[in-house]
């Protein structure tokens, strides 16, 4: 069925990937950058294996040598950066599928944020009322 670009309600959708219309919403954008964010997790899981795994090649080609000690480190280093990249996955897949909760969650820090600076610029007024 083919879709009737001139009429009013497509003249206020935009046009996204292949011709599709949709509708952007701070939702739909959020979700977006949430799978951008997919795509450098993958490559820094791609760069986690590679210390990981150079590690243990130092690790193992080192046997009795001096430098066996940075092949540990570098394995140490690969692990955290795989338990790193869990933890920001899990969050980018709580973005993706909550983003109303995220969105509320931002705008109360928001609120909390704006409230604790008039807070701050009050307290200092009021010291500075006192030195005078």
């Amino acid at each position: 069925m083919p879709v009737d670009v001139f009429s009013e309600s497509a003249q206020n959708q935009t046009a996204g990937i292949g011709g599709a219309f949709f509708t952007p919403t701070p939702g739909t954008t959020l979700a977006s950058v949430a799978g951008l964010a997919n795509i450098l997790a993958g490559l820094l899981l791609v760069a986690a294996f590679l210390f990981f795994f150079g590690g243990l090649a130092t690790w193992a080609l080192r046997l009795g040598m001096v430098g066996r000690d940075d092949g540990v480190k570098y394995m140490r280093w690969g692990v955290t950066m795989l338990f790193m990249l869990a933890a920001g996955l899990a969050l980018i897949n709580f973005i993706q599928f909550h983003t109303q909760i995220v969105l509320g969650l931002i705008a109360g820090a928001f609120v909390v944020l704006i409230a604790w600076i008039a807070v701050t610029f009050k307290s200092e007024g009021d010291d500075e009322a006192k030195d005078h």
